[in-house]
């Protein structure tokens, strides 16, 4: 008698428990049928046990989740202590869907049970959350593609204009370069020390000019280009950098060269980029009578990270950002020569490999440019 009175106290407090829980139970038989539904199945779906006794679950189901419910309550009624997961949307008795996120397992073969048990909470409210959220990403994401559309047709448009702009411009200056090569072959004996001085000055300037327009066409070619990726020996592009500088009469100071690992991307381009970091060492170096300009790598976030480190003038670094700007200089003409596109160019080749770059400077003591490229897993160089 004593065990039977803590069977049915047990049985009491239970009931309790699951009575005033707010997630809802359900147990169905074997044709899935309603033979048991706690209040929280009230609170959730609005139908009390007598309206759904006899009923089956699938009939409240959106018609749209159908498919998976049956599923997953076969695979349930197949692996009998199992326990699946679902999400689905059943009918309130208002006419209107609730989201519901829960659990199902069969105890069909427990003689003490007999049924399959459905345990499940109301979700709808994070649903619409959910929802909303994937809403506004939708939209960000359109505008996102809706604004890097319209840049990118500014971007070529100014490209156009800057090539045409640029090419306009050789015109008038091969005349202005043509007729001070006239004066020169023609007038040189009619003209006084001053004139000379003067029209010297004019073609200087105008050779400069020259320069500064075959460095912006180069500029909006690079973002016009096809690029042709493939596997890239870094160690071959340095020491043609460094052979092309030899032929063209560049003195080289003293080059320290680690072996680099190989690349992924268009070997021309990532040539100019070698080009223009070296040769920039080599020319902010070329005061230090002990000039070193070092070559090398590193490992950052399991990519290669490549290098050109000098010892010469260096540069403030408040002013770093200036660097990859076209035309922008840090360092006065008379001193080191040079048009400002250099880096700018170096930067737009890496940006389109998917890459960075940056520098860093210590004044007197010299500067070090770094690259990091991300069109694809590096190669063995």
């Amino acid at each position: 008698v004593e065990a039977q009175a803590k069977l049915i106290a047990s049985e009491h407090r239970w009931r309790a428990l699951i009575e005033h829980d707010h997630d809802g139970i359900t147990l169905t038989n074997e044709q899935g049928e309603v033979i048991y539904q706690s209040e929280g199945v009230v609170k959730i779906t609005g139908y009390t046990l007598e309206e759904r006794k006899g009923q089956k679950t699938l009939d409240l189901i959106h018609p749209h989740d159908l498919p998976a419910a049956r599923e997953i309550l076969f695979k349930a009624r197949q692996s009998p202590n199992e326990v699946f997961r679902y999400t689905y949307r059943v009918r309130h008795k208002d006419g209107h869907y609730v989201w519901l996120e829960g659990v199902v397992s069969s105890q069909l073969e427990n003689p003490d049970v007999k049924a399959l048990i459905n345990n499940y909470r109301d979700v709808t409210e994070r649903k619409r959350a959910e929802e909303e959220i994937q809403g506004l990403n939708a939209e960000l994401e359109r505008r996102v593609e809706e604004r890097t559309r319209q840049l990118a047709a500014v971007n070529k448009e100014l490209e156009g204009f800057t090539y045409s702009v640029s090419h306009d411009l050789r015109a008038p200056l091969r005349i202005i370069d043509g007729f001070s090569q006239m004066l020169v072959e023609d007038y040189a004996t009619k003209l006084d020390v001053e004139g000379k001085n003067n029209l010297e000055i004019i073609m200087k300037n105008t050779k400069k000019m020259g320069q500064l327009i075959d460095d912006l066409l180069n500029f909006s070619r690079l973002g016009r280009a096809e690029m042709h990726i493939a596997a890239v020996n870094m160690n071959v592009l340095v020491e043609e950098v460094l052979q092309d500088l030899r032929l063209g009469g560049t003195k080289l100071p003293e080059i320290q060269i680690e072996k680099l690992p190989g690349a992924w991307g268009d070997s021309n381009l990532l040539k100019q980029v070698w080009v223009n970091l070296i040769s920039n060492a080599i020319k902010y170096s070329s005061k230090n009578p002990k000039a070193i300009v070092e070559i090398g790598s590193r490992i950052e976030n399991e990519k290669p990270v490549y290098f050109v480190r000098d010892n010469g003038v260096g540069f403030d670094v408040r002013y770093k950002q200036k660097l990859f700007g076209v035309f922008q200089r840090l360092h006065k003409q008379e001193d080191f020569p040079g048009t400002g596109v250099g880096l700018a160019l170096t930067q737009r080749i890496v940006n389109r490999h998917e890459g960075l770059i940056w520098a860093d400077s210590w004044p007197e003591l010299g500067a070090m440019f770094s690259f990091q490229l991300g069109l694809a897993k590096p190669v063995n160089g």
